[in-house]
């Protein structure tokens, strides 16, 4: 009786211990729920598009000022840094020693005019004694020999002294152009134009002022016309605003400021550099204030209208082995991990040109959690912080009112010609642009 209970005890433990058992390996078989990720419909709509290219700012001309005679540098006639007219003085040299070539050269002149002078005389004299035969015919023809000397000294001492005064007028360095003085490279008490001309400074005319970058020869091939039209524009019209997409040739400089004047392509390099695969283009951008100086990193800017262009977030792309990546959320909620070919951007988005189409759903958020063939639970994204187009601030010159320069940002953004007055300067850098990254 008793072996029977004590039977019939251990089968209820071997009961418990077999349900717990079971009740494990039903937890581990149980499989984990589907992420959750944010997600957004593809968008299609008419867009605008900034294509940038960087490059750096110079001179239209720059003209070097060199001492081209030799002496003491005295003076320093101008404030460097400031702009001068053409024929300002700039610097003055030492005068005496070349004063004193100025006398020898005069006093050489006078030299030779008397000889002349005797010379003619005794033409004079001897012509009519030749004649009756009280002199020889071979000192006549010596004095008429000396005669033509004398003019070649005459000659000679008359361009000995021109030198000698173009000399004197080197004493006084002016400027050749109009322009910037930049900072003197000699100081006074120093002697200069001992073996070669010494460089002085340098005046650079920055009104237009140059832009210079280079495309690569795709990107030529496909602004060509482009590049034609702005080319052809009239000088005139520079300033003035203009809606037309072909013909805005936009400057944004450092800290995103778009510069209120627009610009036109001036040169186009002959022929594609072969090393780098580039062209060189330099564009001319009117700088009446003299706000640009040679020397400034800046980006010039195209303007496209791409219509019906389909876009997606910026930050839905992922890149695995060089291919643009989306994660496209099919049926039942299945991702579906696809190439596509991306365009220009625009803002916070680029512009799909294949790989997916206007209403499916794409991966905003959370990329990193989902995987080909994988359900995943769907959150719609807040996108009302993304926007669509990245318009540059326009800069104010401080040293002028803002009339011209509102007028040329008109065609910055829609939205531009109505925003009052532009906001000023600022010191914060330059932000990542998307539309200056290289491949798209």
């Amino acid at each position: 009786m008793v072996n029977g209970c004590r039977r019939h005890r251990i089968d209820w433990r071997c009961i418990g211990l077999a349900i717990a058992l079971i009740g494990c390996a039903k937890r581990r078989e149980q499989a984990p729920p589907p992420p959750v990720v944010s997600v957004t419909e593809v968008t299609q709509k008419d867009v605008t598009v900034y294509r940038e290219f960087a490059g750096t700012l110079d001179a239209n001309v720059r003209a070097e000022v060199r001492a081209r005679v030799a002496g003491t540098l005295l003076e320093q006639n101008y404030r460097e840094g400031s702009f001068v007219k053409a024929g300002a003085l700039l610097f003055t040299i030492d005068p005496e020693p070349l004063r004193a070539a100025q006398l020898q050269a005069e006093g050489q002149l006078g030299q030779a005019r008397a000889a002349l002078e005797k010379a003619e005389a005794d033409v004079a004299r001897y012509t009519p004694l030749v004649a009756k035969r009280a002199a020889s015919k071979e000192q006549l023809d010596n004095a008429i020999a000396a005669v033509h000397a004398g003019k070649g000294q005459v000659e000679l001492a008359q361009g000995q002294l021109k030198q000698a005064n173009i000399n004197l007028g080197y004493t006084r360095v002016v400027a050749p152009i109009d322009g910037i003085a930049d900072i003197a490279q000699i100081r006074i008490g120093n002697l200069v134009g001992q073996a070669s001309p010494t460089l002085l400074t340098t005046v650079s005319n920055i009104n237009p002022i140059r832009f210079v970058f280079q495309i690569s020869e795709a990107k030529y091939l496909e602004y060509a016309e482009r590049i034609r039209l702005l080319s052809e524009r009239p000088i005139s019209d520079l300033a003035q605003p203009s809606d037309d997409p072909a013909q805005r040739l936009d400057l944004v400089l450092a800290g995103d400021q778009h510069y209120p004047y627009r610009g036109y392509i001036a040169i186009v390099s002959s022929q594609v550099d072969p090393s780098t695969g580039t062209v060189t283009i330099q564009a001319l951008f009117p700088n009446p204030d003299m706000l640009l100086r040679p020397g400034q990193y800046a980006r010039v800017r195209f303007t496209d209208k791409l219509p019906n262009a389909v876009l997606v977030p910026e930050r839905s792309v992922s890149q695995v082995q060089g291919q643009n990546q989306v994660a496209v959320i099919g049926p039942k909620n299945i991702v579906e991990v696809r190439n596509v070919k991306l365009g220009p951007t625009s803002g916070s988005f680029v512009v799909a040109e294949n790989g997916v189409k206007a209403g499916e759903r794409v991966v905003l958020e959370g990329t990193q959690k989902v995987k080909a063939g994988a359900p995943i639970t769907p959150a719609a994204a807040d996108t009302s912080t993304l926007q669509l187009s990245s318009a540059a601030v326009e800069l104010q010159n401080p040293l002028t009112p803002t009339a011209t320069g509102a007028a040329g940002d008109a065609a910055a953004t829609p939205a531009a010609a109505d925003a009052g007055p532009p906001p000023k300067p600022t010191d914060a850098g330059p932000p990542r642009s998307p539309a200056n990254t290289p491949g798209r």
